[in-house]
């Protein structure tokens, strides 16, 4: 077994949409039947024979992909070259925007360069490959590239003929177009030419990977869901104002992608219980969000929850944490008519100042905090705490 500390080969590549992946596969499989040569899968190499640690390359590859997005590329040529790996293969357009993310250097194609024989470049590097450590003689240009045939020994005039085969199978494979929609980690070997000792061990989708607004709401049980709602419309047909589900906010305006919302949520949610809350005073206030609301006892069986949710999303809220029920959200509502609107609130339910109820469900909404229509809200996952979970 591979210990901790023990340096090893990675590669981090740029895959392309599916529907070009299935094309260039098809492509390929056809011009090593005839000329020979190993097979792969299509990719545009980001970082070729880096030497990590297991640890360390995993945490970096999981740092740099956060947040990022899909890029479309161009080819503008299909080239046959002198090596094993420039046998054949799309030269990509490299433009500005021909990046994974400008802004975070380890994997961007601006700023990571190539090497003619990535097995040499791998002896002399301890840490990542970057412009600044780079003092390999055989370092080059880094051209970005989407290879269809690698091969060692195959004459240049084969490459002269693979190169118009694939134009005969493929007439505008010189100049296809496509988005990056994949980043993945490759543990290789660039002195394994058949590539079968080459072993994918991680693939990011980077349709998935940006970053959106979530929150986590607790909800009350459904007889008391249906009385709030009955108030709420009532309060909002006369001071106006959204709709919006009731519920108790968790977690507000969290920032985070698809997936990882997802796996924290559910190991957020494993094994919780219904946790019964209290109300102290209707009060109305002067934001937003504070229009008027119940404020709610902060008992320590509600502090335990919420608190249980923040250490599973490593969050804290940047203001002081008042649990509360809001039943009225309203912009530029002036002072005295939020003062109205609490005082009909108690006119057309007059015990909702003082109401208890058990938290039955939390939900995970995406959510979006300059949207104060809420019609962009969109409830994703509702678990009921009275079920085995």
């Amino acid at each position: 077994m591979v210990g901790s500390t023990e340096k090893q080969e990675y590669s981090i590549w740029a895959l392309p949409s599916e529907d070009v992946l299935v094309r260039v596969k098809k492509l390929m499989a056809s011009l090593q039947a005839e000329f020979g040569g190993p097979d792969f899968e299509p990719h545009l190499t980001i970082i070729g024979a880096i030497w990590q640690t297991e640890d360390e390359v995993h945490k970096k590859f999981n740092a740099a992909v956060e947040g990022l997005k899909p890029v479309d590329v161009s080819s503008e040529a299909l080239v046959y070259g002198p090596s094993f790996w420039t046998c054949l293969y799309d030269k990509i357009t490299y433009s500005p925007e021909v990046t994974v993310d400008i802004n975070r250097p380890t994997l961007s194609l601006l700023t990571i360069p190539h090497v003619s024989h990535p097995a040499t470049i791998g002896k002399n590097l301890e840490n990542d490959v970057g412009p600044h450590e780079l003092e390999n003689k055989e370092a080059i240009a880094y051209t970005p590239h989407l290879s269809f045939l690698y091969h060692e020994t195959l004459p240049q005039e084969d490459r002269k003929k693979a190169q118009e085969r694939a134009l005969e199978l493929d007439e505008a494979i010189a100049s296809i177009s496509f988005p990056i929609t994949r980043v993945v980690l490759y543990k290789t070997d660039a002195t394994d030419l058949t590539t079968k000792s080459w072993k994918k061990l991680v693939e990011v989708d980077l349709t998935k990977t940006e970053k959106n607004e979530y929150s986590i709401w607790a909800l009350p049980s459904e007889d008391v869901l249906q009385r709030v709602k009955k108030l709420m419309a009532a309060l909002q047909g006369e001071f106006g104002g959204p709709d919006f589900e009731p519920h108790i906010t968790f977690i507000g305006a969290i920032w985070q992608t698809e997936e990882e919302v997802h796996r924290k949520f559910q190991a957020a949610v494993k094994g919780l219980k219904p946790v019964q809350v209290n109300s102290e005073a209707l009060v109305y206030g002067p934001s937003f969000w504070t229009c008027l609301y119940n404020k709610l006892n902060f008992s320590d069986e509600l502090r335990n929850t919420v608190e249980h949710f923040w250490s599973h999303f490593n969050w804290k809220p940047s203001f002081a944490y008042t649990p509360h029920l809001s039943f009225l959200y309203h912009e530029t509502l002036p002072q005295e008519e939020r003062k109205k609107a609490q005082e009909r609130a108690l006119e057309l339910d007059e015990t909702i100042a003082t109401l208890s109820f058990p938290i039955t469900r939390v939900v995970l909404y995406q959510t979006d905090a300059t949207d104060l229509t809420t019609k962009s809200w969109k409830r994703l996952v509702e678990v009921d705490l009275t079920a085995s979970n």
